[in-house]
């Protein structure tokens, strides 16, 4: 037992809780089986110091992605032209508050919870939507500063789609360590980065029946991910409240050996030969 918490080899994170009462403190021992925590934290389990306080404050990871799935939702729809939508304007609110100001928000929380990877991953949807959201703000001046060269504005459209595809693609390869459904967004989301940018650069070439076709396969990709986002966030808060009925995530977590466990088995190991004792 360390810290409050104690990770045994049967696969469970078991933290500990003190409580004061009329007869003394009280000892409270929560244990939570690591596919359960993964599911819920979307991470293998990390920080030995933090698991006192996730037990006693909520788990941000589900309105992030709710947050998340609303505002890719809605940017697929105006990628694939649905009822002919063409203007994201309405949008900026979402972009803004939603995508960025929530999701960000939450990569606070999970900071302060010490969930690194869900941190990572969170701040970098909630700064693309929040830098989303600036380029189509009007008092931003953007268009203003383009308006007599819409080429260059399309270019740096497609860079900054495209630059994004870079975190994404590389945590995408660490989300393999999570599970299927957080994988299928990383990785569609990356595509969609990619599409969307190489969209971009179609118009300003003058390619504008091909800047529709591929936006339009950008926007299939964004709309499978958001709705994989929901489905994650759904899970979750069916497991907070403890929903008769499992929904199935597709931990991937065993898929990599784990170095931090690697790690602290040879130093037990090596621990025993000092004592001479046989693990």
């Amino acid at each position: 037992m360390s810290n409050g918490i104690d990770e045994k080899t049967t696969g469970y994170s078991t933290a500990q809780h003190h409580d004061e009462s009329a007869n003394g403190p009280l000892s409270r021992v929560i244990s939570i089986p690591v596919e359960t925590f993964e599911r819920l934290y979307l991470q293998p389990p990390e920080q030995r110091t933090t698991m006192a306080l996730r037990s006693s404050v909520g788990n941000p990871s589900p309105a992030a992605l709710f947050a998340f799935a609303v505002t890719t939702m809605l940017l697929s729809f105006q990628l694939m032209g649905w009822r002919s939508l063409e203007s994201g304007q309405a949008f900026v609110g979402a972009l803004w508050f939603c995508g960025g100001m929530i999701q960000t928000l939450c990569g606070i929380f999970e900071w302060v919870m010490g969930n690194t990877y869900t941190m990572t991953v969170l701040l970098i949807f909630g700064s693309f939507y929040m830098g989303l959201g600036a380029l189509q703000t009007p008092s931003f001046g953007l268009a203003a500063v383009y308006a007599e060269n819409t080429v260059d504005l399309y270019r740096g459209l497609g860079f900054y789609q495209i630059i994004w595809a870079i975190p994404l693609g590389l945590i995408a390869l660490l989300g393999t360590r999570t599970n299927a459904a957080l994988l299928l967004i990383f990785v569609f989301i990356t595509i969609t980065f990619c599409l969307a940018g190489s969209a971009y650069f179609e118009l300003a070439n003058g390619n504008v029946e091909r800047h529709t076709h591929i936006n339009t396969a950008a926007g299939v990709f964004a709309f499978v991910a958001s709705l994989s986002g929901f489905y994650i966030s759904f899970a979750q808060n069916a497991e907070a409240v403890g929903f008769p009925i499992k929904f199935p995530l597709g931990d991937l977590s065993g898929l990599w050996p784990d170095l931090r466990a690697l790690k602290r088995a040879q130093e037990e190991r090596a621990k025993a030969r000092r004592e001479g004792k046989e693990v």
